[in-house]
């Protein structure tokens, strides 16, 4: 179960950094290279000078801050839909599998509760090559109803942009697929390899791009936390947490942010899945660059 380095492919995926500030409905396209691909997506930042379009509290009552960076969007998935879309820095390999996470809110009233909700918010693709394809979904929260107006539900999962058509995917007999995913190791059949995935590199610099070192373990394998610590090159320990703390580090130490360097992390947790009570222990270093 070796670590494996992220790479974010969505750029801007925070809407920090923008044209000019939002002051009407339906800017999203302010936060380039986002773009408007049907109905009027929202954007919300905390530059905007209208209240209505200023994170954390936009429009009537809703409070909640962006969960990471300074912006989010604000779309309408019942009744009048809309979509925003993004190219991604580069396009997907055939046969490899994609670590695809983001995450969503619903909008609150004045009482504190939904003014809506929705059992299905979903991410697509689609070739760029075919302007004229149509978009297959990739990850649906699909079933659970998203109503809580105070946290940021996260909707994660794997997926595999085509498997190569040389594999026969139907019969008895044993097939080898190349399951490597960012460089963790993975058992096709049991799903019981619990991956660590790491950044190798990060920025916290409060610009919403790649700011936090979260763990990832596997495609949302199952997993608790037992405790996740920080050390700086002198073995100072800038940062821990355990139990249902914080699963990410913002790189700050007593509230300010550490110098740029190699830090490294070690962490444990127990599997709640396949492989229920058994404690793991991972540890590697991820450079801080300011």
């Amino acid at each position: 179960m070796p670590v494996a380095a992220q790479r974010n492919l969505v750029p801007n995926a925070g809407f920090d950094s923008l044209a000019w500030c939002p002051d009407n409905l339906g800017q999203v396209a302010l936060a380039e290279p986002w773009r408007i691909a049907q109905g009027t997506p929202d954007l919300f930042h905390e530059c905007a000078v209208a209240s209505d379009y200023r994170v954390p509290k936009p429009f009537f009552c809703q409070q909640l801050p962006a969960r990471n960076g300074r912006a989010y969007a604000g779309i309408t998935v019942y009744g009048t839909r809309e979509f925003l879309e993004i190219d991604l820095e580069h396009p997907l390999k055939a046969g490899k599998p994609y670590y695809v996470r983001f995450f969503v809110a619903a909008d609150a009233d004045c009482q504190g509760s939904p003014k809506g909700t929705s059992d299905a918010v979903a991410l697509m693709l689609k070739r760029s090559n075919d302007p004229t394809g149509t978009f297959a979904t990739v990850l649906e929260n699909s079933g659970t109803v998203i109503k809580n107006t105070v946290d940021w539900l996260k909707i994660s999962g794997c997926y595999f942009d085509q498997l190569p058509d040389t594999v026969l995917m139907c019969g008895d007999a044993p097939v080898k697929l190349d399951a490597t995913f960012l460089e963790a190791s993975y058992m096709w059949s049991t799903g019981t390899t619990a991956a660590v995935l790491f950044a190798t590199i990060f920025t916290p610099n409060a610009d919403g791009v790649n700011d936090e070192l979260e763990i990832s373990v596997g495609c949302d394998y199952p997993f608790e936390l037992q405790h996740f610590e920080i050390f700086d090159r002198w073995g100072n320990r800038v940062f821990q947490s355990s139990g249902w703390q914080a699963n990410f580090w913002d790189g700050k130490w007593k509230g300010n942010f550490v110098l740029p360097g190699v830090y490294t992390w070690r962490l444990s947790f127990s599997t709640t899945g396949p492989e229920a009570g058994r404690i793991v222990t991972r540890h590697g270093h991820t450079t801080v660059l300011r």
